[in-house]
């Protein structure tokens, strides 16, 4: 019986083929390199200044990207830009802020008196209990300044912050219980504020004058009515 080596090992057979097409594929890669040589060649050999137009139009190209620049706008259309970026910015890194902190603090120093009154034991806090007042402003009231600085000191521009926590920081001073009987809703009331006779006052009066609320929108209204006036 004549020898069969892939009947002798049988395991030689998969590493066996795995070679050959292995070997072959190798072969058609190197023979597809070697005919892409010899196109390229061949057509430089025929147009002898191909390859330096083509070098010379592609760094034309990229010189020619990196030197232009966009038309100058018209000085009308420039300022209106100017303008937009500007009520765009003080909505951005002012009024979003400011508004923040005015919800902020009525939901929590709503919630805060609704704790006090329930730890009073049925004794109102708005009666004044005890020295209830005096922990309500030092917990919910008081480290409001360092608070609202710390978290806009990267967002808000540093002369608008510097601003707003001076005044921020009256206006909690403001707000202090002067006496152990100082209601707690009192307390709450002096330092949010409101509307009165159609002026705001408290941390509203605050947020309108620091917001710059007013001044931004009617910067965009005049960018909206201007733009609408120019020619299309």
């Amino acid at each position: 019986m004549s020898y069969d080596p892939y009947r002798e090992h049988p395991h030689d057979i998969g590493q066996n083929v795995h070679y050959v097409y292995a070997n072959k594929n190798a072969q058609h890669a190197s023979y597809i390199t070697q005919r892409q040589t010899q196109q390229q060649h061949s057509f430089y050999n025929e147009y002898p200044g191909a390859a330096s137009s083509i070098a010379n139009l592609t760094f034309d190209g990229l010189s020619n990207s990196r030197k232009s620049k966009s038309p100058p706008l018209d000085p009308e259309l420039e300022a209106l830009v100017k303008l937009l970026k500007e009520g765009s910015d003080a909505i951005i890194y002012r009024y979003l802020p400011c508004t923040e902190l005015l919800v902020q603090c009525q939901q929590d120093l709503r919630a805060g008196l609704e704790t006090f009154n329930h730890r009073a034991g049925g004794r109102s806090c708005k009666r004044g209990y005890d020295k209830s007042s005096v922990e309500f402003y030092s917990t919910y009231i008081h480290p409001l300044p360092t608070n609202f600085q710390h978290k806009n000191a990267s967002r808000i521009p540093e002369q608008y912050l510097s601003a707003a926590v001076s005044d921020l920081v009256k206006l909690c001073q403001d707000a202090e219980p002067k006496s152990r009987g100082t209601q707690c809703s009192a307390v709450k009331d002096a330092f949010l504020g409101g509307m009165k006779e159609g002026e705001s006052w408290g941390l509203r009066r605050w947020m309108s004058k620091h917001g710059g609320a007013l001044k931004a929108c009617n910067d965009l209204e005049d960018v909206l009515q201007k733009v609408q006036k120019m020619d299309r």
